[in-house]
């Protein structure tokens, strides 16, 4: 049946090609396009060229290509030219000659730039709102603050570093794919490039077409200076302490050295990265659950009783090359490998209700993990002609887990249990994207995703097998620079196997946008889009693990894929302020939910719930003066979960706020953060909060010319608008449960991240550009 879908795609883009027979065109206008800024100067890839025939009237627009050639064909020599490029003056010819052979040469055009800033956060010149995308301009100010991929983005609108968990927010979304010049990169390669390699960056919060089906809350593609050579050895450790003796006898919480090694010739780009890591946080917990006329149990307030030990292993590599100036292949793979030992160690006060007396005993539950990830990666990108793009990959990828828990009581084992758990992935994914003319473009692709989970354990065999074939196609349409609209669709099948049967699923992910920049400082964007949600490992799997006496968990391998609906709306006002109204509606999510079949023994699991979130987030940022920047972002929250007659809701608010300062002459960075970061994750039942509050003070100092960071980030111990313990609240008639667990261990902690880097490199002009002198050129453009 899936082989419908793809027939009717090739038969959807079959149909639209014919449009793409150029006209009888007679002009030719071709050159290079050159950015000058701080006396370097570099092609431009992917700058804006448009014809005009009158003031208003756009006759033709195109773009450059990786050295900055550009080149097209019109009907009739244009009234003007324009060449644009985010952050750069525009360069603009008016009334343009043809020679004899017809042809309009601009030979080579340099762009001045106008991204010398003297702010903290970048400037509206040098932000382009586009369809589906904003694109940012890395600015040298932003090179001279920063160390690494993670210290650019921590500088633009919208998004954050988190320090703690070391990862970038969009929002308060963490779920965030990272590509490098559209390609998917392993996440330490991309976050730890030189900053000086970073041209700009594309944020995408509404990730569609060939991301639609894969979960993220974000796409962030960073862009490459093109033609840049060189090699770059980055050796880097990052360390949490707590100076407090809030830890146990665990000072040192965790720790993450590595080395990235970057090689960039005309042909090939090397990469490579090891890690290390270490984690230990020892948290208290306090637990209250109450099973009705049967037990009630209240642990007792101590240290920590909670010990997690994590070490782990990541390794990866790749290769990138270069057919040719526009086709690119890219070879990679990573290995990831983890050991994990969690501890339970709670005392508790008993109320036996059904015999009325009272008792107490000492719960030691441990649950260790041992497991293997290999992922290997074949990509292809590829810029067939003028109108059409290609990209495609495979991946494969194989996970072995191995299983290992007790529980005990008082001394006694009552329960053991050891199982394997392994994945098999094999996914393909094809994207073309074809130019029908100037204004309206044609998106579609097809992927191909097979996953097989396998568990044997006491609870019975889990051997659960899903196909899912994709399609889609969307038009984008963008009669001017100011107005963009987008419409497409999605097909997926699903079928799944497993024990108690086969499955099939038949999912439509429409989705449409539109953005309106005709205003001036002011934008607007908004988005209808359709997700999925998929079972993971842990979903599925019916393996039981002891949560106390007389409740377990295991996984439902019949659950179903989940589709999320989202509309969202973005206002944008002088870059600089975002309000962002969205909701957000699920039919199926999976959730937690917990039963007791016989009022004896209870069980937790997980079903598909329907749910509803509504959210309104305001983003703002604000320069002061040369030095200071201000940063904040606030949230309201609302969400309802229902299932069979069981209803709960739940609502709250984020906030954070950050003044920073910098010191460009000493490369000094002082910043104080609060954040309330803590939030309220629904569940049918009840809610679990995620995340923790906290004050932060932030020191960074570049030193040796860039080459060497240190940064160094104190959560300090400071109680006003923070909130100290994490909350479990679940309750059901037979059942409640409040679980607490102490944040002690965020507070009095300092984080220290040290990176020295060292190689060389440089811009490498194309063969092609014009023997005209630069400055001759400049001249021409400071005249225009």
């Amino acid at each position: 049946m899936q082989y419908k879908y793809i027939i009717l795609l090739l038969s959807l883009i079959y149909n639209f090609f014919p449009l793409s027979s150029q006209n009888s065109s007679s002009i030719k206008i071709k050159g290079f396009v050159f950015g000058y800024d701080l006396d370097k100067a570099e092609p431009l890839p992917d700058a804006h060229i448009s014809a005009w025939i009158n003031d208003s009237t756009l006759e033709k627009a195109f773009t450059s290509d990786s050295n900055g050639f550009f080149e097209s064909t019109v009907a009739n020599v244009p009234y003007r030219i324009e060449i644009s490029y985010v952050g750069y003056d525009p360069y603009i010819v008016t009334h343009p000659v043809a020679d004899d052979s017809g042809n309009i040469n601009l030979d080579t055009c340099f762009l001045l730039s106008n991204n010398l800033l003297n702010d903290a956060v970048v400037e509206a010149s040098n932000v382009s709102r586009r369809l589906n995308v904003d694109v940012y301009l890395v600015t040298e100010k932003m090179r001279q603050k920063a160390s690494n991929t993670l210290e650019i983005l921590n500088q633009i609108h919208g998004l954050r570093y988190d320090r703690m968990s070391n990862q970038i927010r969009v929002g308060n979304e963490t779920n965030v794919l990272y590509l490098v010049d559209g390609v998917a990169q392993a996440r330490e390669y991309t976050l730890n490039l030189p900053p000086e390699r970073i041209a700009r960056i594309e944020v995408d919060k509404d990730p569609k077409g060939r991301f639609q089906s894969m979960g993220y809350g974000a796409v962030i593609n960073i862009i490459l200076k093109s033609e840049y050579e060189g090699y770059s050895v980055n050796l880097q450790n990052f360390a949490i302490a707590n100076v407090a003796g809030n830890n146990g006898d665990d000072w040192l919480m965790s720790e993450q050295p590595s080395v990235n090694l970057f090689y960039t010739n005309k042909k090939i780009n090397l990469f490579a990265n090891y890690g290390h890591g270490i984690a230990k946080w020892n948290m208290p917990i306090h637990r209250e659950t109450t099973y009705k006329d049967l037990l009630e149990m209240k642990s007792r307030e101590t240290g920590p009783n909670n010990f997690y030990d994590y070490k782990g292993n990541v390794v990866n590599g790749g290769i990138n090359y270069k057919l040719n100036d526009k086709h690119l292949l890219s070879l990679q793979g990573i290995y990831t490998s983890s050991k994990i030992n969690n501890e339970d160690l709670l005392t508790y006060e008993v109320k036996d209700i059904k015999n009325n007396n009272a008792t107490s005993f000492t719960d030691n539950i441990s649950n260790n993990t041992s497991s293997d990830d290999y992922t290997l990666t074949l990509f292809y990108k590829g810029e067939i002609n003028d109108r059409l793009n290609l990209y495609t990959d495979i991946s494969y990828n194989n996970y072995q887990n191995d299983v290992d828990g007790r529980f005990i009581q008082d001394g006694t084992l009552l329960l053991q249990f050891a199982y394997p758990e392994k994945r098999d992935m094999v996914k393909f994914n094809v994207d073309v994207n074809y130019m029908l003319s100037d204004k309206l473009g044609l998106n579609s692709g097809y992927s191909n995703n097979y996953k097989n989970y396998y568990s044997p354990s006491s609870a019975g065999l889990l051997d659960y097998k899903e196909y899912r074939h994709n399609a889609f196609a969307r038009l984008q349409y963008t009669p001017s620079e100011e107005i963009g609209v987008e419409a497409g669709v999605g097909m997926e099948h699903i079928r799944t196997r497993q024990a108690s049967g086969n499955h099939h699923y038949l999912k439509f992910l429409p989705y449409a946008e539109f953005t309106y920049n005709a205003i001036k400082n002011v934008g607007l964007r908004m988005s209808y889009l359709t997700n999925m949600d998929y079972p993971t490992l842990l979903h599925l799997n019916p393996a039981q693990t002891a949560i106390d006496e007389l409740m377990v968990q295991s996984g439902n391998p019949d659950l179903e894929t989940s589709l999320r609906h989202s509309l969202s709306l973005d206002l944008v006002f002088f870059d600089r302020l975002t309000l962002t109204p969205s909701y957000r509606y699920s039919p199926k999510r999976i959730s937690e939910y917990i039963f007791s079949p016989d009022g004896n023994q209870f069980f937790t699991t997980f079903r598909n719930i329907k749910t509803k979130e509504y959210s309104l987030q305001l983003v703002y940022d604000q320069p002061i003066g040369e030095s200071f920047n201000l940063t904040s972002t606030i949230q309201y929250y609302h969400a309802t979960a229902a299932h069979n007659g069981t209803k709960n809701s739940i609502d709250g608010w984020l906030a954070d706020a950050g003044l920073s300062y910098f010191n460009p002459t000493h490369s000094l960075m002082v910043e104080l953060g609060y954040y309330r970061s803590m939030t309220k994750d629904i569940r049918l039942q009840g809610y679990q909060m995620l995340d923790f509050d906290s004050w932060v003070l932030s020191f960074g100092k570049q030193l040796f010319k860039n080459k060497a960071s240190l940064n160094m980030t104190y959560f300090l111990p400071i109680e006003l608008g923070v909130r100290n313990k994490q909350m479990r609240v679940m309750e059901i008639p037979d059942y409640s449960e409040t679980k607490k667990i102490g944040l002690q261990p965020y507070r009095n902690t300092l984080i220290l991240t040290f990176s020295y880097r060292f190689g060389s490199g440089k811009v490498r002009f194309s063969s092609k550009k014009s023997s005209i002198e630069s400055e001759e050129r400049i001249k021409r453009t400071f005249d225009m």
